[in-house]
């Protein structure tokens, strides 16, 4: 009887990982009786597109251009390719990825979500990764500078905490029996990678599991390379692609990416304990939330023995950022180059 299997994310738990993983596999996935629909981007977003009270507000939407009606139509037609997908395959599992069903939930009809996927499945098991909420928040911080967009201080400043609640709104719509809710750390335990973990904890195959490829893509970033980033992005930032900069302005000048400040030093990014102590009670609030919810075992900080992460300015340090330098300004001269190409054209 064919499931699907709705993995909501939380965002920050290895929801990228984990998607990467299935849309690479997707192929040998499909022979072993599991379909992973194919997209741009790995995840499965028109669900939550044809879903939401408005979709222009979701910034995959507000970067497009598109408007409304291009957005839904654009949504449809994903729509039914996936439902001609399902139905040349009717004996098919499907497993079905976007974090955005988690953070956007509140503005989700998830009960017409359910309604939709009742009518193609036999059953559907919505999937959900928990995480230690500071470790969730370090993640969350160290990301938003990595993105190019903000400094330092001001994530430190303005720090975003999990609100892990948002499964409830569809523990209600599918009921409890239709949830599978697990701390991510514990699949990270096993002699695996987390990937192929998840894989054998939801589908109980490890022959699935065994074949699924390591794409952990969200190691922690030195504090040395995020010292650097968070001064670059005060004038242009250094995400690829972007084209508003940290000023305000708009500036085509890239090069760095976030994985070059991976390199960079030896000092893992985490947040400061006075900046943990200021939040704690939120923390706190999410800590008795997953323990009493949903069955987690975290443990809350214990600042007493909180140690500041230093930053080691040694030679080794400072020659990556000799590196990443050159070649930051390596993209400066080639854009100027390119920018002098156009102008002489005009």
């Amino acid at each position: 009887m064919p499931v699907c299997y709705l993995h909501i994310g939380a965002s920050k738990c290895a929801s990228t990982s984990i998607q990467r993983a299935f849309q690479k596999s997707r192929e040998w996935l499909a022979e072993g009786g599991v379909i992973y629909p194919k997209s741009e981007n790995a995840r499965h977003d028109s669900l939550v597109t044809l879903h939401h009270a408005d979709p222009l507000d979701l910034n995959l939407h507000r970067r497009s251009g598109l408007d409304r009606g291009a957005v839904r139509a654009q949504a449809e037609a994903q729509r039914d390719a996936f439902e001609a997908l399902i139905a040349a395959n009717p004996e098919k599992d499907v497993f079905l990825s976007s974090e955005l069903l988690f953070d956007e939930a509140h503005n989700l009809d998830v009960g017409g979500l359910k309604r939709y996927l009742d009518g193609l499945f036999d059953q559907v098991i919505v999937v959900a990764l928990v995480r230690d909420p500071l470790d969730w928040t370090n993640s969350r911080a160290q990301e938003n500078v990595k993105s190019g967009g903000l400094t330092l201080e001001d994530v430190a400043e303005n720090l975003v905490l999990p609100r892990f609640e948002g499964i409830e709104f569809y523990r209600d719509a599918f009921g409890s029996e239709a949830l599978r809710v697990r701390a991510m750390e514990s699949l990270g335990a096993e002699e695996r990678s987390l990937t192929q973990a998840f894989a054998a904890w939801l589908f109980a195959d490890d022959r699935i599991a065994h074949r699924l490829p390591d794409l952990s893509i969200n190691e922690s970033v030195p504090l040395e390379g995020l010292m650097i980033a968070s001064e670059v992005n005060r004038l242009a930032g250094y995400a690829l692609g972007h084209t508003k900069m940290a000023s305000g302005g708009e500036g085509v000048i890239r090069g760095l990416t976030a994985q070059d400040f991976r390199k960079i030093g030896r000092t893992r990014f985490r947040l400061s304990a006075a900046r943990v102590a200021q939040v704690l009670p939120g923390l706190q609030a999410q800590y008795d939330y997953l323990n009493g919810t949903w069955g987690a075992d975290y443990a809350p900080p214990d600042l007493s023995k909180f140690e500041d992460p230093v930053a080691v300015w040694d030679l080794e340090t400072l020659a990556s950022i000799g590196v990443a330098m050159n070649d930051l300004g390596q993209a400066l001269l080639r854009s100027r180059a390119e920018n002098l190409k156009l102008r002489t054209k005009d």
